[in-house]
């Protein structure tokens, strides 16, 4: 980032000043994109997605916090690229935003880089930049309309970190040895009960009904409310644990972020490859479709709108058995 002389109380990092009727917005953003400062420009595309209730291009929700969070780095590659190639953030050209996405998926030192979905998410964050320039009058140009990231050529199954029944189980008997009840409760909602990673930080002891085996998600993503079954092994888990605290007290007190370096480290603690949060839902929706549990079910127990999302554990399990089979059909090659 050059060095540039800022106002003395800089409104920039204020998602509510880019999105006010606030005077001297457009001076801002040239300022910060002559600048290069990737941390005032991603707070300007974030304000823009999040806030933004322009005619023509609006964000239709407010986001959650783990996709802005991708978008902000998304958005800071893009401004260290631009100025280490000496693009003009205010007239970048379609061609400098392919070279950058080409770079992000082929790796700096060509070794491997971003899997298509966390490149196209990158991308995303740059579109909300440029809508948040055009918005304020600091340029005219669009250099990411027709940009496109390369498609994902794996099959579906190698996309989802899944972790097995016997490991979730291992990462909840090391939580709970270690006394992280908090904790265990925690990967047993994603196991058991299916839940994203900004869902199990907002589950309140309130929120069991250990009675009818269900759980009340009430901050779900899309802002849509649904009651999940809970598996009996789930129930059993929660009997044990459950304290008896005030009724209103989250499980899990901590942020998304606390969550995923917790469960990495007790991953860790239990010999366990690290998948991810979100493995532990995988686990749960192939878990259900290994037992027959209709598509529509199974979309109304993850949340999904559409059976589409939830096909995809369905042509999972599908390849699963397939290769099961082929496991126990070369084992028995051997035997002979």
């Amino acid at each position: 980032m050059r060095n540039v002389t800022l106002p003395g109380d800089d409104p920039g990092g204020d998602a509510g000043f880019w999105v006010s009727r606030r005077h001297g917005r457009r001076e801002r953003a040239v300022l910060a994109a002559g600048a290069y400062d990737g941390e005032v420009l991603a707070v300007l595309a974030n304000a823009f997605r999040t806030f933004d209730r322009g005619n023509d291009e609006r964000a239709p929700d407010g986001g959650a916090r783990s996709t802005l969070r991708v978008y902000r780095v998304g958005v800071k590659r893009w401004v260290a690229f631009a100025e280490a190639e000496g693009v003009d953030l205010l007239s970048a050209e379609p061609d400098d935003v392919v070279a950058w996405v080409r770079e992000l998926e082929r790796g700096e030192d060509g070794e491997g880089g971003f899997v298509p979905a966390t490149v196209a998410s990158y991308l995303a964050g740059v579109r909300w930049l440029y809508v948040g320039f055009r918005r304020l009058g600091a340029c005219t140009v669009d250099p990411v309309r027709d940009v496109r990231v390369r498609p994902d050529r794996r099959a579906v199954w190698d996309r989802r970190e899944v972790y097995l029944p016997q490991e979730a189980g291992r990462l909840i008997d090391v939580a709970v040895a270690g006394g992280e009840l908090s904790l265990a409760l925690a990967v047993s909602l994603g196991m058991d009960a299916g839940l994203r990673a900004s869902e199990i930080v907002s589950v309140t002891f309130g929120d069991f009904n250990l009675d009818s085996r269900m759980l009340r998600v009430s901050q779900a993503k899309g802002g849509r409310p649904r009651e999940s079954a809970l598996l009996s092994r789930a129930v059993e888990r929660y009997s044990a644990l459950l304290p008896v605290p005030d009724r209103t007290q989250r499980v899990y007190p901590y942020s998304t972020a606390w969550l995923r370096l917790e469960v990495a480290r007790l991953c860790g603690a239990a010999n366990v490859p690290y998948r991810g949060v979100h493995g532990l839902r995988h686990a749960h929706a192939m878990d259900l479709a290994q037992r027959g549990i209709p598509l529509q079910t199974l979309a109304s127990q993850l949340g999904h709108s559409t059976v589409r999302s939830t096909q995809v554990y369905v042509k999972l399990n599908d390849a699963a058995q397939i290769h099961r089979l082929l496991d126990e059909e070369s084992d028995s090659d051997g035997a002979d």
